[in-house]
């Protein structure tokens, strides 16, 4: 009998233990205010998206960076930041930003950036499926982009 207890508890304490299934960032509070929806006339979906080179950041690193995201939409980082948040050196002649983003899936495809005449960036984020998790997450992401940017929105898209 006590062999049966034990091994219930320990089944019990095994798989109700907190795991984080991915270093992600998950939805909170904040979460909302890096969802920055544009106006309908300022881009257009069917347009063909930028080609802005999007690098993703270390899993480790992701809550850093959103850390650094606190108060701006983006901030440009030095050879040294781009290296120390994606473990890459970086040989691209572009300047690196450091952009927030939204993602509803925990997945790094399914996004497109769009550009406007006025140096507006749109990151979309597509997914099919909401994925394990409900609700839309910080993510911060690195593009590399030599044009001044004026302005980023966020949105994303979820077909169930």
């Amino acid at each position: 009998m006590k062999s049966k207890i034990c091994a219930l508890i320990c089944f019990v304490l095994l798989f109700s233990c907190k795991t984080k299934e991915s270093p992600l960032i998950t939805y909170d509070k904040t979460a909302d205010g890096w969802l920055n929806i544009p106006t309908t006339d300022e881009f257009s979906y069917n347009d063909e998206p930028a080609d802005i080179p999007i690098v993703f950041i270390q899993n480790d690193k992701l809550y850093e960076a959103a850390d650094r995201l606190q108060n701006d939409f983006f901030v440009k980082l030095t050879n040294e930041e781009y290296e120390y948040f994606t473990g890459k050196i970086k040989n691209d002649i572009n300047t690196a930003y450091l952009i927030r983003s939204v993602n509803y899936s925990f997945n790094e495809n399914g996004y497109r950036i769009y550009k406007n005449n006025k140096n507006n960036l749109l990151i979309f984020h597509g997914t099919l499926g909401s994925g394990k998790r409900k609700g839309i997450q910080k993510w911060p992401i690195i593009i590399l982009y030599n044009d001044i940017i004026n302005q980023i929105y966020s949105n994303y898209s979820v077909i169930r």
